[in-house]
Parts: structure tokens; C-alpha cells; sequence
């Protein structure tokens, strides 16, 4: 088969005008701004992770949003904003320009930051407001008019222009309130009921909070051309676009998969569609490092050399892997020590008590918070206390002191709420409900398990409500309500595999064993124990593989 055979498909869709693109990362490569993971891996050789923790970051689908977000309680993230405000319009986003003008093309949804479709649009002789209008907040969505006749350039993930939005929408990436609002967007473009064709541009379906939403749309659906990028093909091949395993949000659409150079396949598409000669100089690429080189200075310039062991330790505590972490704990507390930041050194030892307890290691845990919640209150780190409060009253309730436990935890909130930090409160109540649960007080921790689930929908904390929908199963089977344990637990475990949190999800599958052995459904229990067991003797989780054992044995 042809590009000219494929690209008619293209191009008789476009001359219907009755089709919207949507376009991912891969539509600004060509203009010098990087892709994801060439983003992520210079970010990474900053952190110095070994090649052995980036390579556990990328398996484990920790979302770049999450990524992000995690490196911006720790910094700033101006300077890497900015990349996405460099660069000059390529093939990609002028062919998408022309069309527009032309009247072939109203709606361009686009997943990425960058304003190279803008800049294209401008060229053109369009401008913001008069011919096309840019969505890129929640507000934004709000008021699209989908009647009138400007061109609609929506941006689902923000703009680098709107850095405040930008950051407000990693933070709300998985909110119920955010989720339902994009799943209205996605329903008026995917769901027919703006156009009949979706031109699928540059995605590589891997967004966290979009392919689940592309997946769950009812009914009628619009047709989709997905342009899957293949360099050096002789000819364009197609498939159904429902039939590829893997990532694929497509699988209950009709339409087409196009194996082809996106290049070729776009010049061919302009040559027939668009009279002005074909261009594709998006000028010179973009030093995007230099950008991740001064936010890594000015970083260190305020919060210390150990910044990077500090946010690399973090990333490695939200995968599970806390021997990881903990080599870069100890690294920045030797850093902090070296420079007597002890701000620094309180932060770093803190989180090491956090990985601590994770592993177990419950009495080294104890002793890095008897160490640094004092220094905390004597530097004036109260930001600090509550989530340290909080950590060292979990590693009590893994000692069996529930009540000093609560005590901690209640000390914990007191700050957080101080601090109207709703993150801090969801996590602190999350974590009072364990305690609640071991003194027998399943109705206390039903509700403060509510309340905390309430909180971490809002602001999408999707690995605390992960958490919590685990603990708030065991209440409920702890009262003997079987049923609703077994719907909390596997709602847990489903988020789990979309965070990629495998410690987590291999904790909540050993429960899941309990919960089909009390229900007595020897098989599932048997089946998810399988499954469980295979995946704690591949990370080490000796405390899942004992109650998988246990569970096994009460079978």
C-alpha cells in the first residue's frame, strides 16, 4: 500500500470537515523539544541515579505528571517550564495551521505544553481571540463554546505559557473533579459528538490520567486514523486500530492503524490539501539541557548540594524501593553535615526513618525521628513536623504502641491543619485509621478512613487513596463485612498497577488472599496467592509472601 493510498484515508476525512486531531509529544520532536524520556533521563543523571534506579523509575509507570509534582515540592520548576516556550513551529504544526485557515480543521486537542501550535497559527495570520481560541485550564474547559466558529486549540494538560495552570494541573491530574470534566472533553471529541474522525498525531497512549477515560466512553464513538510513527518505511500499512495488544485506548473503536513516517505521510497530505509550497525548517533545535542545567543550580542554591539525593531518594520511596533510597538518604545527610545545612540533615534523616520503616527496620527507624522532630522544632521547621510526626507514628503502630501512635498522629494533625494542607491531612487520618483498626476501634477508623478518602480524590492523591481503600478493607473485614472488604480491596489494587506502586499492590494482593479465604473461595484465594507470591519473591517482600503463607495454610 501507498502513502498517497493511506494519506487519502487522511485526506478525505479532512475534506469532509467533520474531523479533529489529537496530538501528542511526538508532533514537536522535530523542533528540538524533547520527548519524555530524554527529558526524564537528563533530569535523572542530575539526581545521579544509577542506571539500575532509572531503569526501575521507567518500569515502574511512575506518570511524568507525578514525577513532576514530586519535584516541585522539593524545588522550583520555572526552568523547566520554559523548555516548552522555546522552539519554532515544524511540519507538524504548520500543516495543523494551514488546515485550520483553510476551514478543513476547528478542533486541535493536544496533550502537550508547548505553544509551537500557537506560533504556527500566528504565522498564518491568526490570532488569540480573533480566529483561534487556546483551553488550557479547568476554567478554560468550562467555557468552551463548541458552536461558535473559532478554531479550538484545547490543551488537556496545560500550558507553559500559564505556569501557575500548569502546576495546579499535575497536582489535579487524577482529582474526581478534574477527572470528570476531562472525561466530558474526551466525550465530546471521541464520542462523536463533534466530529465523526479523529486524526491521532504523535501519542504514545501512555498518559496516566487520559487512556482510562478514552477507554471507558459508551456508545457511539468517532472513527479513528492513529498515525503510528515507523522511520525508514518503504510503503504505509494499516490495520484496524482495535486490534494492537498493550497500550491501546482504542481497542473498542473502528478505524485505522497507519504504520508509516509521519513525515512523508504529512508532506503528502499538504501537497494535496494546502497550495502554499511545502515547508518543514522549524530552525535551529533548542538547548532544552541548559534549562535543566540552571534549574539544577539554582536548586542547589536553595536548598544545598544534597538536593538531588533528596528528590532522588523520594522518587525511589514512591516506587518501593527504599533500599534505594536510603543510599541516597545517607549520601544527603552526609552532604548536610559536610555544609552544616541542618535543615538539610533534619529532612534527610527524616525521610530515611520513613524508608526504614518501610523495609521493617522498625527500631533504626525510631531512632532517626527521636533525632530529627526535635531538631525540627528547635531550627523552626514546623512545614516539617506534620509529616514527621506522622511517619514516626506509623513506625510506633508498627511496633505495637498504638496508643503513643495515635498520640503522634493527632500531634500531626494539629500542623497540617495549621497549614490547611489537605495532602498532609488525608495521608495523617489514612494512617490514624491503622492504629484505630489495632485497638478494635473499627467504626473510629471507618470514618477517619472517609474522610481521608474524600480528601485524596480531591486533590488526586492517587497513591494515598490507594493506600487507604487497602486499610479501610481490612475494617471491614475486620467487622465481617466480606463483601465490602473485597470491593475496597480490589478498587485499591487497581490503582495501585496504574501508579505503578508494586510494593503496595503485592500488600494489598496478600490481603486480597485473606479476603477470598474468609469469603471461602479457596480458588480465587488460591489464584491470587499464586500471582501475589510471584511478584513479592521478585521484590523482596518478605511481610506480603508471610500473609500469602499464612492465608495459604488456613486455607
Amino acid at each position: 500500500m501507498t502513502f498517497e493510498s493511506i494519506g487519502q484515508e487522511i485526506i478525505e476525512s479532512l475534506k469532509a470537515k467533520n474531523s479533529a486531531v489529537f496530538c501528542g509529544a511526538g508532533i514537536s520532536y522535530i523542533s528540538g523539544l524533547p520527548i519524555v524520556s530524554a527529558l526524564l533521563g537528563y533530569l535523572f543523571s542530575k539526581l545521579e541515579l544509577t542506571s539500575k534506579q532509572t531503569e526501575a523509575i521507567y518500569n515502574s509507570d511512575l506518570p511524568f505528571e507525578s514525577i513532576m509534582e514530586m519535584v516541585l515540592r522539593e524545588s522550583g520548576l520555572a526552568e523547566i517550564q520554559d523548555i516548552y516556550t522555546a522552539g519554532e513551529p515544524n511540519a507538524n504544526h504548520k500543516l495543523l495551521a494551514k488546515l485550520a485557515r483553510r476551514g478543513l480543521l476547528k478542533i486541535i486537542y493536544t496533550t502537550n505544553f508547548d505553544v509551537l501550535i500557537e506560533k504556527a497559527l500566528e504565522d498564518e495570520g491568526l490570532t488569540s481571540g480573533n480566529g483561534f481560541n487556546v483551553y488550557s485550564s479547568e476554567s478554560d474547559f468550562r467555557s468552551i463554546q463548541w458552536d461558535d466558529d473559532m478554531i479550538k486549540v484545547i490543551k488537556i494538560h496545560g500550558c507553559a505559557t500559564k505556569k501557575d495552570d500548569m502546576v495546579i494541573t499535575m497536582s489535579l491530574i487524577a482529582s474526581d473533579r478534574y477527572s470528570a470534566m476531562r472525561k466530558h472533553l474526551l466525550h465530546e471529541i471521541f464520542g462523536g459528538v463533534q466530529c465523526s474522525n479523529i486524526i491521532v498525531l504523535g501519542y504514545s497512549c501512555s498518559d496516566l490520567d487520559l487512556t482510562p477515560l478514552i477507554e471507558s466512553i459508551d456508545g457511539r464513538k468517532s472513527n479513528i486514523l492513529f498515525v503510528e510513527h515507523q522511520t525508514s518505511v518503504a510503503t504505509a500499512v494499516s490495520e484496524p486500530v482495535s486490534v494492537k495488544n498493550g497500550k491501546n485506548p482504542f481497542r473498542n473503536y473502528a478505524g485505522l492503524r497507519i504504520f508509516a513516517d509521519t513525515n512523508q505521510l504529512v508532506k503528502n497530505v499538504w501537497e494535496v490539501l494546502i497550495d502554499d509550497e511545502y515547508l518543514n525548517d522549524p530552525g535551529p533545535a533548542i538547548n532544552w539541557k541548559e534549562n535543566i542545567n540552571q534549574w539544577y543550580i539554582k536548586s542547589v542554591e536553595e536548598s544545598g548540594h544534597g538536593v538531588k539525593h533528596h528528590i532522588a531518594s523520594r522518587l525511589l520511596y514512591a516506587i518501593g524501593e527504599f533500599e534505594e533510597a536510603v543510599k541516597h538518604n545517607k549520601k544527603g545527610i552526609a552532604i548536610a553535615r559536610t555544609d552544616n545545612n541542618m535543615l538539610a540533615y533534619s529532612s534527610e534523616v527524616a525521610n530515611m526513618g520513613m524508608a526504614l520503616n518501610a523495609m521493617g527496620d522498625y527500631d533504626q527507624a525510631k531512632l532517626c525521628f527521636v533525632e530529627s522532630i526535635p531538631l525540627c522544632k528547635r531550627i523552626g521547621n514546623t512545614e516539617a513536623l506534620a509529616a514527621q510526626l506522622q511517619a514516626y507514628g506509623n513506625v510506633l503502630h508498627h511496633t505495637g504502641d498504638d496508643i503513643s501512635a495515635l498520640d503522634k498522629h493527632r500531634q500531626a494533625l494539629k500542623y497540617a491543619e495549621l497549614d490547611k494542607d489537605d495532602f498532609a491531612i488525608s495521608n495523617i487520618l489514612g494512617n490514624m485509621s491503622n492504629s484505630y483498626n489495632r485497638l478494635g476501634q473499627y467504626e473510629n477508623a471507618i470514618n477517619s478512613l472517609e474522610q481521608a478518602l474524600s480528601l485524596s480524590r480531591k486533590i488526586g492523591n492517587k497513591q494515598a487513596e490507594s493506600s487507604q481503600l487497602g486499610i479501610i478493607a481490612g475494617s471491614y473485614m475486620y467487622m465481617g463485612n466480606f463483601a465490602q472488604a473485597l470491593k475496597y480491596c480490589i478498587t485499591g489494587i487497581e490503582i495501585k498497577k496504574t501508579i505503578g506502586d508494586r510494593h503496595g499492590e503485592c500488600l494489598l494482593q496478600a490481603n486480597l488472599t485473606g479476603i477470598y479465604r474468609l469469603l471461602e473461595e479457596p480458588q480465587q484465594a488460591s489464584k491470587v496467592a499464586e500471582d501475589c507470591l510471584k511478584l513479592a519473591k521478585s521484590l523482596g517482600n518478605k511481610q506480603a509472601e508471610a500473609i500469602v503463607m499464612m492465608n495459604l495454610a488456613l486455607l
